[in-house]
C-alpha cells in the first residue's frame, strides 16, 4: 500500500477517534448534568461551534500520523539472514509482540495485547526492513524509539 494511502487511512482513523472521545466527553457531561442537553445552549455559537471543533480535530488528524508514526535505521552489523534471527530471538524475548508475516528481507510484528491495538486503532505494526548496513524499522513513534535503541544495544554489544 502506498505511503500515502496508509497515511489518509491513519488521519481518518484519528479523525473518528477524536469524535468518539469528544461524543464521549460531551455525553458525560450532559449525563451528569454539568450541561444541558440542548447543543444552542451548551455551545455560544450552537451547531457552528461544533463545526469549528470538528475543523480542530480535522488539522490534528491530518498533522498526527506526521510524527505518530516513523522510520529510523539500526545500524547492525552481518548479514539479513543472520540478523533477522537476531531480531526474532529480540522480539520473543521482550513478549509484547508476534510474527505477523515474513518476506524476503522483512519481518513485520503486531502487538499481542488486545487492549493497545483497539487503542492504538490496529495501527501498532512494526515492520523490521533489510537495508545496508543493518535494519530499518517502521511504526508508531511511542514504541520505536525504545526498541531502535534496545535492539541496536543489543546486537551491536554481542
Amino acid at each position: 500500500m502506498k505511503a500515502s494511502v496508509k497515511y489518509a487511512i491513519r488521519a481518518a482513523k484519528y479523525f473518528c477517534w477524536f469524535l468518539i472521545l469528544f461524543t464521549l466527553l460531551i455525553g458525560v457531561l450532559v449525563l451528569t448534568k454539568f450541561v444541558p442537553a440542548d447543543i444552542d445552549t451548551m455551545f455560544v455559537k450552537g451547531w457552528i461551534s461544533v463545526a469549528e471543533i470538528a475543523g480542530v480535530f480535522v488539522v490534528f488528524s491530518a498533522i498526527y500520523p506526521k510524527f505518530g508514526y516513523v522510520t529510523r535505521k539500526v545500524s547492525i552489523p552481518g548479514e539479513w539472514s543472520e540478523v533477522s534471527e537476531q531480531v526474532e530471538d529480540f522480539f520473543k524475548e521482550r513478549g509484547d509482540y508476534k510474527v505477523e508475516s515474513r518476506e524476503e528481507g522483512q519481518i513485520c510484528y503486531r502487538s499481542n495485547s488486545a487492549a493497545i491495538r483497539i487503542a492504538r486503532l490496529w495501527e501498532d505494526r512494526i515492520t523490521v526492513t533489510s537495508v545496508l548496513g543493518g535494519v530499518e524499522l517502521e511504526g508508531p513513534a511511542k514504541d520505536l524509539n525504545r526498541i531502535a535503541s534496545s535492539l541496536e544495544y543489543r546486537l551491536r554489544g554481542e
